[in-house]
């Protein structure tokens, strides 16, 4: 998948990028923590292919985009509980304001401590992290 969006995105070839971001959307479904960091297969990387050479080279891929983040934060919903200074929780890393207690904290992070959240622990301690998955995609961010 990455030769091909770097072939599309080196010789600006919007009908392969439009192809691959479609393909990255539409079978997120297969994606996860367990595939490997640097394959499109894992959850974090496909929103990170989707979001490198889709949405930041054109505003038509957006949608594709969007539609792997989500993917990212439900993978992050099933292992992770956000809590607040009111001390409600919530389950997405993406709000800006807690839908209880309407005050605008940053969330206090508690991970499910399970096979997911080991496997996500590793990911995020890989040396190559912050440079194969983009900014917006982050955990935390």
């Amino acid at each position: 998948m990455e030769p091909l969006l770097l072939m599309a995105d080196k010789y600006d070839i919007a009908v392969i990028r439009g192809h691959c971001c479609h393909f990255l959307a539409t079978h997120v479904s297969e994606t996860d923590f367990a595939q490997p960091l640097e394959s499109p297969r894992n959850v974090l990387r496909a929103a990170s292919l989707a979001c490198m050479y889709g949405s930041s080279k054109a505003q038509d891929m957006l949608p594709y985009s969007k539609t792997c983040i989500k993917a990212v934060d439900g993978a992050l919903t099933k292992i992770m509980t956000f809590a607040h200074a009111c001390n409600c929780s919530v389950s997405s890393s993406r709000i800006a304001v807690c839908p209880k207690c309407h005050f605008g904290f940053t969330p206090i992070l508690y991970l499910v401590d399970n096979a997911q959240t080991v496997r996500l622990r590793e990911l995020v301690k890989d040396p190559r992290y912050p440079t194969l998955i983009v900014h917006e995609v982050q955990v935390g961010n």
